[in-house]
């Protein structure tokens, strides 16, 4: 497996002193969770951590230690837009076409145009 390719769930994942960290619990667009059974009880490990991924598991590039003190332990907040507001509303008096006569007048005049 190359890193960045999803993992399954149950997936051992190992940090950089080669000790299991705990197991993939999902793996979404930006980081892996994983349960550690431990304090914390999961981290949220970015991509870029992941160093290799083998048969046997994932392989970071940082301790179960340094991994706690990078702030994976926090869900990382994820900005999804509902529909509604990215719903974009057709304007019915506006057209980008001007008109002949509007290129008869520079609504911003440049020096030495004056």
């Amino acid at each position: 497996m190359e890193p960045r390719q999803a993992a399954p769930s149950g997936t051992i994942v190992y940090g950089a002193d080669g000790e299991p960290m705990g197991t993939i619990r999902s793996s979404e667009n930006a980081y892996v969770a994983v349960d550690t059974g431990g304090i914390p009880p999961a981290l949220y490990v970015p991509w870029t951590a992941i160093v290799e991924t083998r048969e046997d598991g994932v392989y970071l590039s940082a301790t179960l230690e340094d991994a706690s003190n990078q702030g994976w332990a926090q869900a990382p907040a994820t900005e999804e837009l509902s529909t509604a507001e990215t719903a974009v509303e057709p304007a019915s008096d506006y057209s980008a076409i001007q008109a002949e006569d509007s290129l008869d007048e520079d609504p911003m005049p440049t020096p030495g145009n004056q």
